[in-house]
C-alpha cells in the first residue's frame, strides 16, 4: 500500500511524494503547506484492486499567495554591469535573488533558470511591473549622487542588456540538447561542445540544458539535489562552475536554507551552523528520522562539494547569508539575559576569529560584527562602531584572538574609518599584556604559556602588517617571554644536573 503526497502549485495538482503509511505521508504533507507558493496539500491513498478508486485521506489549504508579487530589497549597492553577459555574473545574480525572492518563491524557479530560458524571462517581465521597479531600483542605486539624467541613462542601459539576454535565450531555445537525466552531465558537455561556436557559446548553452532541466522540479530541494547530483558525477579535478551557479541561486530561497538547517536552539545555533557549513562540516540536523532522510542526504551532498572547495558560488551565497543574519536585529539567544547575549557574542566572535590557523572570515561578515556589537553597546554612529571595534577585541576569553582580531581588521578593507583607532588599541594591547601570563591568562603551566606567547610572535611577525608595528609586537613579546624565562628560571629546571645528560638535552632542544 502507498500514499502519495499531492501539492498544489500554481492551480496545477502535483506528485511530490510517496510514503509506505498514512502517518509518514501526512506529517510529509504537512511539512509542504507551510512552504511557500503551496496552495493546497493532500495525501491519496492508492486503489486496490482493478476497480478501485484513490481516496483521499488528508487534505490542508495552504497559506497560498497574493496575485500581486512584490519586490524585494538589496541592502548594498549591486556592482556596475558594463556589458549584457555580466548579468550573469555572481554578483548581479545575487542582487536579482533578492528583488525577486518573491517572485521566486511563488513561480518555484531560480534567477538562473529565469536568465536562459525565454518564456520565464517573458513571464517574469509581463508581472506586476517587476522588473521595471527593479531596474529602477538599481539604477538609482548606481547612480546616487548623480543627476536624474545619469540614473535615466543608467535604466536605458539595464533595459538594453535585457533586450539582448531575451534575444540570446530566444536564439538558444532552437538549440537540440540532450536530458541531463538521460545521458548524464558529462555527455552534455560533450554535446554542447559539438554545438557551439566557441568555449563561450559551450558555457551558455551548459546553463541553457540545466534550466530547462530544472524548470521542470518544482521544490528548491528538488532543484540542489539534482545539481548537486551531477556536479558529484563529474570528475573532481573538473570545474562545476555551470552547476555552482544554480546551487547558489536555490541557496537564495531562505526555507530551503531553513530546511537544511533543521531545528536549531537559537539563532547563535543556527549561525554557527552555517560557518561549519562554509567549512564543509555542519553537523546534520536531529529529528524525525523519515522527514529528516531526504534533507540530511541533500546537506551531506552540499557538505562534502563545499568541502572539495567545488562550490565557491555556493559559498558566497551561504557567506552573505550569514552576514546578514549577523547584521539583523534578531537576538543571538531566545529570551535571553543581556549577559547571556553578550556570552552569546563572545561564542559568536572566538568563531570567526580562531585561536590558531588562517583568518578566513570576509570583511563583510566582520563589518556585520561590528554594527551588532554597537548595538550591544546601544551606541550608534561612527562613534558607536570605534567603541564597538575596541569591545570586540577586549572580548574573547584569550587575549591573542582579540589581538588577531585587530589585525585582520587593519588587513581588510574596513581600515580606513579604524585607522587611528587601531593604533590606539595595539598601544593598549602592548601596556596590558605586561607579563607572559597575561597572554595566557587561563593557565599557570610554563609550557602552556611559552607556547602561546611563540605562537603570537610568529602569527604577528608573518601579519601583514607595517614592519613598524610588527616590529612594536615582536620586540615586546620576545621580552615577555625572556623575562619569563629567567624570573620563573625555566632553563634551570629543564638542565637539571640531576637528570641523565641526554634527557636535558632532549628537553632544552625541544624547548
Amino acid at each position: 500500500m502507498a500514499y502519495e503526497v499531492h501539492v498544489s502549485r500554481n492551480g496545477r495538482w502535483q506528485i511530490e511524494g510517496v510514503a509506505a503509511s498514512e502517518v509518514d505521508a501526512t506529517s510529509d504533507a504537512r511539512r509542504r503547506v507551510s512552504q511557500a507558493g503551496v496552495e493546497g496539500v493532500r495525501v491519496v491513498k492508492e486503489a486496490r484492486g482493478k476497480f478501485g478508486q484513490p481516496e483521499v485521506v488528508f487534505e490542508q489549504k495552504g497559506r497560498g499567495v497574493s496575485e500581486n508579487v512584490t519586490l524585494g530589497t538589496v541592502d548594498t549597492t549591486p556592482q556596475k554591469c558594463e556589458e549584457p553577459d555580466d548579468l550573469y555574473g555572481d554578483d548581479a545574480r545575487q542582487a536579482m535573488g533578492k528583488l525577486f525572492k518573491n517572485y521566486s518563491a511563488k513561480m518555484n524557479v531560480t534567477v538562473s533558470e529565469v536568465l536562459y530560458n525565454p518564456r520565464e524571462l517573458k513571464r517574469v517581465m509581463e508581472k506586476d511591473n517587476l522588473v521595471t521597479s527593479a531596474v529602477s531600483k538599481v539604477a538609482s542605486l548606481q547612480s546616487a549622487g548623480e543627476s536624474p539624467q545619469a540614473a535615466k541613462e543608467r535604466r536605458d542601459e539595464l533595459f538594453s542588456m535585457l533586450d539582448q539576454v531575451m534575444a540570446k535565450a530566444n536564439a538558444a531555445e532552437k538549440v537540440e540538447l540532450p536530458s541531463i537525466s538521460k545521458v548524464g552531465f558529462s555527455e552534455l558537455e560533450k554535446a554542447v561542445a559539438t554545438k557551439a561556436a566557441d568555449a563561450e557559446e559551450a558555457e551558455y548553452l551548459k546553463r541553457v540544458a540545466i534550466s530547462r532541466e530544472l524548470i521542470d522540479e518544482r521544490s528548491f530541494l528538488g532543484k540542489l539535489d539534482n545539481a548537486m547530483k551531477w556536479a558529484e558525477s563529474v570528475d573532481p579535478a573538473v570545474a562545476v562552475g555551470a552547476l555552482d551557479e544554480f546551487i547558489a541561486d536555490a541557496l537564495n530561497d531562505a526555507t530551503l536554507v531553513q530546511d537544511l538547517l533543521g531545528p536549531r536552539e537559537n539563532l547563535l545555533a543556527a549561525i554557527l551552523a552555517m560557518l561549519d557549513l562554509l567549512d564543509g562540516q555542519m553537523a546534520l540536523a536531529k529529528g524525525n528520522e523519515e522527514q529528516r532522510k531526504e534533507i540530511n542526504a541533500t546537506t551531506e551532498r552540499l557538505n562534502k562539494l563545499i568541502a572539495s572547495a567545488r562550490l565557491p558560488g555556493a559559498v558566497d551565497v551561504i557567506a552573505d547569508r550569514i552576514r546578514g543574519i549577523i547584521n539583523s536585529r534578531n537576538p543571538l539567544m531566545r529570551d535571553g539575559t543581556p549577559e547571556k547575549e553578550k556570552d552569546a557574542f563572545r561564542q559568536l566572535v572566538e568563531r570567526l576569529v580562531p585561536a590558531e590557523g588562517p583568518i578566513r572570515t570576509a570583511p563583510e561578515l566582520f563589518d556585520a560584527l561590528i554594527e551588532r556589537g554597537s548595538r550591544l553597546l546601544n551606541l550608534g554612529g561612527a562613534t558607536g562602531r570605534l567603541e564597538a571595534l575596541a569591545f570586540i577585541s577586549r572580548l574573547p576569553a584569550d587575549p591573542p584572538r582579540g589581538l588577531r582580531f585587530l589585525m585582520a581588521i587593519h588587513d581588510s578593507s574596513l581600515r580606513p574609518p579604524f585607522e587611528a583607532k587601531l593604533q590606539e588599541l595595539f598601544d593598549d594591547w602592548i601596556k596590558t599584556m605586561d607579563t607572559a601570563g597575561a597572554v595566557h591568562p587561563s593557565t599557570k603551566n610554563p609550557a602552556f604559556v611559552m607556547k602561546a606567547v611563540t605562537n603570537l610572535f610568529y602569527q604577528v611577525r608573518d601579519a601583514n602588517l607595517p614592519e613598524e608595528i610588527k616590529k612594536k609586537f615582536t620586540e615586546h613579546l620576545d621580552t615577555l617571554l625572556y623575562k619569563y624565562v629567567v624570573e620563573a628560571k625555566i632553563l634551570e629546571r629543564v638542565d637539571d644536573p640531576n637528570r641523565p645528560l641526554r634527557m636535558r638535552a632532549r628537553m632544552l632542544v625541544s624547548m
